[in-house]
């Protein structure tokens, strides 16, 4: 178990409607928001995704307020039990354009 310190300014001050706010906090947000809410979805207590899951509810606790990174063991049978799907992909960065690489018929399309 990997655990996070300063968990709490990672929840706050956000929109977790808004996609630029859950972007903002990286990949163990996303995960984080998306079990909450699917759990949420099916109106299951902590408790009782930790039964189905084969944990406790402590750990769905830490998972779910992103205090550490979980195995993925662990997100494997959280997900089976949410009747959700893991699906993990690798990209390129995109590359930051940099002002002299616009020319300036492409830099007055960006205005």
């Amino acid at each position: 178990m990997v655990l996070r310190h300063n968990t709490r300014s990672w929840f706050e001050g956000g929109d977790f409607n808004s996609t630029e706010f859950v972007e903002s906090r990286g990949s163990e947000f996303k995960i984080a928001t998306a079990l909450l809410n699917a759990r949420l979805s099916k109106k299951w207590s902590q408790t009782r995704l930790a039964r189905e899951a084969g944990t406790t509810q402590t750990s769905i606790s830490y998972l779910e307020s992103g205090r550490y990174v979980p195995s993925l063991s662990l997100l494997k049978r959280v997900a089976e039990a949410l009747d959700l799907e893991i699906m993990v992909s690798f990209r390129e960065k995109s590359k930051a354009m940099e002002f002299e690489d616009i020319e300036k018929s492409e830099f007055f399309n960006l205005i």
